[in-house]
C-alpha cells in the first residue's frame, strides 16, 4: 500500500512538518511542493517510493504496481530522473528492459533526510 505511506507523509500532521522544516530544506521543500502540487507530485512520489523499494524495478512492473498505463509511468521515470532522484540502467540481460534505481537523493527524500 505505497499510497497509503505518501498520503500520510504528505498529510498536515505538524511532527511531520516540523522535521521537513528543520532539516536544510530540501526534503522540507520536496514535501511543500508535493503538498501544493497535489495529484501528480503526490504521484511523482509514490512512484519514487516503490522505485526505494523494489530496486532495479522495471517500467512495466512499475505500471502495474501503480496501476498507470505503460507511457504515463515512462513520464514519471523521465521526470524523476531530471530531478536526479532515480537512475535508469540497460537491463544486461535483455537490452530494450531498463532497470530503475533510486539514488541516494531519492532514498533520502522517501526517508526524509537530508542530502546536503
Amino acid at each position: 500500500m505505497p499510497g497509503v505511506f505518501v498520503a500520510l507523509r504528505l498529510g498536515s500532521d505538524p511532527a511531520n512538518e516540523a522535521s521537513a522544516h528543520d532539516n536544510g530544506g530540501r526534503v522540507g521543500d520536496s514535501l511543500q511542493v508535493a503538498q501544493a502540487g497535489g495529484a501528480r507530485e503526490e504521484r511523482i512520489l509514490r512512484a519514487l517510493l516503490i522505485i526505494v523499494g523494489s530496486p532495479g524495478i522495471g517500467v512495466s512492473q512499475l505500471a502495474k504496481l501503480m496501476f498507470i498505463q505503460q507511457p504515463t509511468a515512462s513520464q514519471l521515470i523521465r521526470e524523476l530522473a531530471a530531478r536526479r532522484w532515480i537512475g535508469v540502467a540497460r537491463d544486461p540481460c535483455d537490452r530494450r528492459a531498463r532497470r530503475i534505481h533510486a539514488t541516494f537523493e531519492g532514498q533520502a527524500i522517501i526517508r526524509g533526510n537530508p542530502m546536503n
